[in-house]
């Protein structure tokens, strides 16, 4: 009988698990990608929610998306930047300095 780990953080993030760092997948393919996209509407479906965000490894980008649409209207937002050196960090566009 095979048991599962206990589930930490990690398991809830854009974290891998393979015998090597985190910086490297284990698919060589270039459309590898770790991705959460969710989306939301009223059940009259009279306006609906989506968003997303893909971490791409193999290419080295990070992108994210959000739209709303109405009837016949939509609106969306796309983002992306270089993964790398700031791995660790799961946001889109220039960094603001507060």
């Amino acid at each position: 009988m095979t048991t599962l780990g206990p589930l930490v953080a990690a398991d809830e993030t854009f974290h891998h698990q393979i015998t090597d760092t985190f910086a490297t997948v284990a698919q060589s393919d270039r459309s590898w990608t770790e991705k959460v996209c969710a989306m939301a509407a009223p059940r009259d479906g009279s306006v609906q929610l989506a968003f997303g965000m893909g971490k791409y490894p193999n290419r080295g980008v990070l992108d994210a998306y959000a739209g709303v649409s109405r009837g016949v209207e939509q609106w969306t937002v796309r983002s992306s930047r270089r993964l790398f050196p700031d791995v660790e960090r799961l946001a889109t566009g220039p960094i603001r300095s507060t």
